[in-house]
């Protein structure tokens, strides 16, 4: 999975492309962090999760933060590992992305969803494609009332509606 991983980072992250890491960048036992982060393109910036431990943190990001707030052609973007209700300017536009719940989380018609890869393909999520799921989003606000409620399909129910942004 590690190589898949790698390898669908690549095809879309090129060497001079900028890209955060919602935390948990390698997670698992016997795991090296640095054999993977020395093959990955791009100027990396880690968000920290609960799994990044210190062969993590040692690595050379360019930034390590436990927040991030980035300003995009989009408006403002706020980073964390977790998942926020409210976040600094949500009231004025401004999104919310995060990793940490694998897709189980129910989607909400708010800015704001999860990136984590096992909810795109093992793919990182680019700015167009986080922009046209906001743009969606904030057209369909009605289709979030219908969300499943049990786990399992909360999960199925954001994997497929997370499937026309790829």
């Amino acid at each position: 999975m590690n190589k898949v991983l790698t390898e669908r980072w690549n095809s879309v992250v090129g060497q001079d492309d900028i890209i955060y890491c919602l935390g948990d960048f390698a997670y698992g036992r016997g795991t090296n962090p640095a054999k993977y982060f020395y093959r990955l393109n791009g100027e990396k910036h880690l968000v920290i999760g609960n799994h990044d431990g210190k062969e993590t943190l040692d690595l050379p990001w360019t930034t390590i933060n436990d927040t991030a707030e980035i300003k995009t052609h989009y408006g403002t973007i706020v980073l964390c590992h977790y998942a926020m209700k409210v976040w600094n300017k949500s009231h004025r536009g401004s999104w919310m992305l995060y990793g940490h719940s694998h897709l189980t989380l129910p989607e909400d018609s708010s800015m704001s969803f999860d990136v984590g890869v096992d909810g795109w393909n093992f793919t990182p999520v680019s700015l167009p494609q986080i922009s046209r799921k906001m743009e969606w989003k904030r057209n369909n606000p009605g289709y979030f009332n219908s969300v499943p409620k049990t786990r399992d399909e909360i999960f199925l129910f954001n994997q497929q509606t997370n499937r026309q942004f790829l």
